[in-house]
């Protein structure tokens, strides 16, 4: 299907780029490992290099914040072209950190010390992305795995609460926070994009419009709507629309 629809298209050179990045190396880094995984210890250290990569990163993302490299709204993306792959990458080091944390109880105190602040460090750094689709994805995750651990005590809940109060209250004076509201805002702009995608999608819907070519179809597409607020827009912000597209 998606070579059909690559050569139906004729974006071959974007198009086979994506197959290869999007499909074709992860599958094959996929059966790598489930070939190479013997036990849950295999899987531990998996979990543990990735969150050293997280940290390692988050340290890097420290120097570029402090040297003033920062988005036109002020917002930390490192060495990525935007400060929400940065947060998307990061993510999932607060949950394996948590689980680091909390799984080996042999640790002495100042091992926990390190992993609480190496911790504090991937946090802060998200927090500087400004990435609120983050954020919530993150407090969701972790107030999911509470309830489905059957493990919710009232300190869980105050700190939770606590920590939620501290972000929203850091947040007052952002603008960013007053164009969630506003005719403008980055998801009035997500809405018209996947609008978009769906009549795209009505109008390719077994074909699709091949990988690459979303960036084109969706000027081409201007005409069925109102004036777009976002017009470099290379993907539809949505995984479910982007595969099926």
């Amino acid at each position: 299907g998606l070579i059909l629809s690559t050569l139906i298209n004729k974006n071959y050179q974007g198009g086979f780029g994506i197959i290869k990045g999007w499909f074709f190396d992860p599958l094959l880094f996929s059966f790598i490992l489930i070939h190479k995984i013997k036990d849950l210890k295999d899987i531990e250290n998996i979990l543990k290099t990735f969150y050293f990569s997280a940290f390692v990163v988050s340290l890097v993302a420290i120097e570029y914040f402090f040297y003033g490299h920062l988005s036109y709204d002020g917002r930390l993306s490192a060495f990525w072209s935007s400060p929400n792959y940065l947060a998307m990458f990061l993510a999932p080091a607060i949950f394996i950190g948590i689980y680091i944390l909390k799984s080996n109880k042999q640790k002495t105190k100042s091992k926990n010390i390190t992993m609480i602040f190496s911790l504090a460090i991937v946090a802060f750094i998200i927090y500087l992305t400004h990435s609120y689709s983050t954020w919530i994805s993150i407090f969701l995750g972790l107030l999911i795995i509470e309830l489905i651990t059957k493990k919710i005590n009232t300190k869980n809940i105050i700190i939770f609460s606590l920590v939620i109060s501290l972000f929203l209250l850091a947040q007052i004076n952002n603008p960013k926070i007053k164009e969630v509201f506003s005719e403008r805002s980055s998801l009035n702009s997500r809405i018209t994009i996947w609008k978009s995608s769906a009549l795209m999608i009505k109008n390719n819907f077994f074909l699709g419009i091949g990988p690459g070519n979303f960036q084109n179809k969706y000027l081409e597409y201007q005409k069925y709507f109102p004036p777009y607020l976002e017009w470099a827009v290379p993907q539809p912000h949505n995984m479910f629309l982007a595969f099926w597209l």
